[in-house]
């Protein structure tokens, strides 16, 4: 599987901090061609890619690259779905999804009230960011930041994330085709932070309860609780141009190492790498 960028330049883009050199590739559309990272022309007929892109652009470019006779391990409509995960994965907190106008709607209201009373843990969010708030600022007059939009937004309970002396303990997951890739712990040091093996377990149990027709390919985070590990959400691999901005140390360790209890069958390789938040 490839991954195809129409830039070379792949700064800040989590992609290039988690999927390896010899996979990554980009369009050079001045010159209707494609080449790898050493700069070598190479054909994509007939190869699996993931294309990384953005919200306005991504459709022209999944367009191209089907002209070029390039396979891909999703399809839009699979990119709809990844977005919208909690239609088809049960979360363990109440998530509810609605635009800025539902809040017009008294029994949207009422609906949003009986489900969370006026509790100050809520978090609302978008396909970019997340804030806290509470209920009492969204039912008397949203969020000024998104009063006026019509885009989509998700209204859940607040998790509470456990910390340790590198911060919130929150991990990034990169799943390929069923399979764990990468896994990275997001934090600002540059030492080495072993991974606990209760958090490969947690993955390979959600692995294991994904609904058959759902996607097998994306990006998601896991954080760390008092009582267990929790989805924070999934994210479409294709979208990670706009997805996350960061610089990382990376710190790797092999696949090998991990003990032979953990179900090999989903790892391919397993990186573990520090992300500055």
């Amino acid at each position: 599987m490839l991954y195809c960028s129409d830039k070379r330049n792949l700064e800040g883009n989590i992609i290039r901090n988690i999927i390896p050199r010899n996979k990554r590739i980009y369009y050079d559309s001045a010159n209707d061609l494609f080449f790898d990272q050493y700069h070598q022309i190479i054909s994509v007929k007939d190869r699996v890619v993931v294309p990384l892109s953005n919200e306005n652009s991504l459709r022209e470019f999944y367009t191209l690259l089907k002209n070029k006779g390039v396979l891909f391990t999703n399809g839009i409509e699979d990119i709809k779905k990844i977005e919208r995960w909690y239609e088809y994965i049960e979360p363990n907190r109440k998530i509810v999804s609605f635009t800025s106008k539902d809040l017009n709607d008294l029994s949207f209201l009422t609906y949003l009230i009986e489900l969370f009373g006026n509790s100050d843990k809520v978090c609302l969010s978008n396909k970019h960011k997340s804030i806290a708030t509470d209920m009492s600022i969204l039912i008397q007059g949203f969020i000024p930041l998104y009063a006026n939009s019509s885009e989509r937004f998700l209204l859940s309970e607040k998790i509470e994330i456990t910390e340790d002396e590198y911060g919130p303990i929150i991990y990034q997951v990169l799943i390929e085709r069923g399979k764990l890739i990468n896994l990275s712990r997001l934090v600002e040091t540059k030492e080495y932070i072993k991974i606990p093996r209760e958090v490969f377990s947690f993955i390979f149990d959600f692995l294991d309860s994904l609904p058959e027709d759902f996607p097998k390919t994306f990006i998601l985070r896991v954080a760390s609780t008092k009582s267990m590990y929790e989805l924070i959400d999934l994210k479409p691999l294709e979208k990670s141009d706009t997805m996350t901005k960061i610089r990382t140390n990376n710190q790797l360790e092999s696949s090998q190492t991990l003990s032979k209890k953990v179900n090999k069958s989903y790892i391919n390789s397993v990186h573990h790498l520090h992300f500055k938040m």
